[in-house]
C-alpha cells in the first residue's frame, strides 16, 4: 500500500472527492505550494476549479472545485476579521494567539499586520469562534470583530531592509548573511527541510537565489532577496534583505 506525507494526503483526498461527488464543494486554506499541485492534480482530472483568498494578493487561499468564478466571488465563505493589537505586533504574534485557541492552521487565511490593526481572514464557521476565545494579543485586548472586505483597505506588506556585501548568491550563503549564522549552520536548516525558496522547501544549499526571491526560514522569518548593480573592489556582490515584519 502506498504511503503518504501529510500533504499529499491531503491533495489526494480532495482529488478523491471531486471524482466522487458531482456537486461543488469548498475546502480549508491551502499554502502556494500545496496549490500548485492541487491545481496540477486536478488540471489532469478535467475539473473545473478555482482558488480565492479574499484579496488580491492572498498567498494562503481555499479551494472551490467544481464551480464558476462568478460562483466563487457571490458565495465564498470567507470571513474578514479585524483586530486591535499593539504596535510592533507580528505576523507570528497574531498567528500564535490563534493557533493558541486549538484552531488549525489551515482554518486561517492570510494576516496582514500594520498600525495597531490586524485583519484575517478565517473560514465563515469559525469566525463566532475566534471572536469568543481570542481575548488579548501580546496582552493587550484584541476587540475582534467581522469587517466588510470591500469597505476596508488592507495594509501592504510592511519591510526592515538589510544591505549586505556577499561573496555569491548561493542559497546558503544568502541564508547565512540574513540569518546572521555560519554557512555549516545554514546547511543544517537545509538538510532538515526548514529553508524554502518561493514557498518550495530548499533540497540543497549551492543552489542560486536570484532577485525578487522569497526565502523563509523556520524560526527566523521571510525575506524577499534583492540583488543590486554594481560590486565592491574586491569583487563582492551588493544586496538588499528585505525581511517581512
Amino acid at each position: 500500500m502506498k504511503k503518504y506525507d501529510e500533504e499529499s494526503l491531503k491533495v489526494k483526498n480532495v482529488c478523491d472527492l471531486a471524482q466522487k461527488d458531482a456537486s461543488s464543494f469548498w475546502t480549508e486554506f491551502f499554502d502556494p505550494t500545496q496549490q500548485k499541485k492541487l491545481a496540477s492534480a486536478l488540471f489532469k482530472q478535467g475539473v473545473e476549479h478555482s482558488f480565492f483568498g479574499g484579496h488580491e494578493d492572498a498567498e494562503r487561499k481555499i479551494l472551490f472545485v467544481k464551480a464558476s468564478w462568478d460562483e466563487l466571488e457571490e458565495s465564498a465563505p470567507l470571513v474578514l476579521l479585524q483586530m486591535d493589537v499593539p504596535e510592533k505586533t507580528t505576523h507570528r504574534d497574531v498567528l500564535g494567539s490563534l493557533l493558541s485557541t486549538g484552531i488549525k492552521r489551515d482554518q486561517v487565511g492570510d494576516i496582514l499586520v500594520s498600525s495597531g490593526k490586524a485583519y484575517v481572514f478565517v473560514l465563515e464557521n469559525m469566525a463566532n469562534y475566534i471572536r469568543t476565545n481570542v481575548e488579548h494579543i501580546r496582552n493587550q485586548q484584541a476587540n475582534v470583530t467581522i469587517c466588510s472586505m470591500e469597505d476596508v483597505e488592507l495594509p501592504k506588506p510592511e519591510f526592515k531592509i538589510e544591505h549586505c556585501v556577499l561573496t555569491s548568491f548561493r542559497l546558503d550563503n544568502v541564508v547565512a548573511k540574513a540569518c546572521k549564522m555560519s554557512r555549516s549552520a545554514t546547511g543544517e536548516l537545509v538538510s532538515k527541510g526548514l529553508v524554502k525558496v518561493d514557498h518550495e522547501v530548499a533540497d540543497k544549499g549551492t543552489q542560486n537565489v536570484s532577485d525578487g526571491t522569497l526565502v523563509s526560514v523556520r524560526g527566523y522569518g521571510r525575506f524577499i532577496f534583492r540583488s543590486l548593480e554594481g560590486s565592491t573592489r574586491k569583487g563582492n556582490q551588493k544586496a538588499e534583505i528585505h525581511w517581512y515584519k
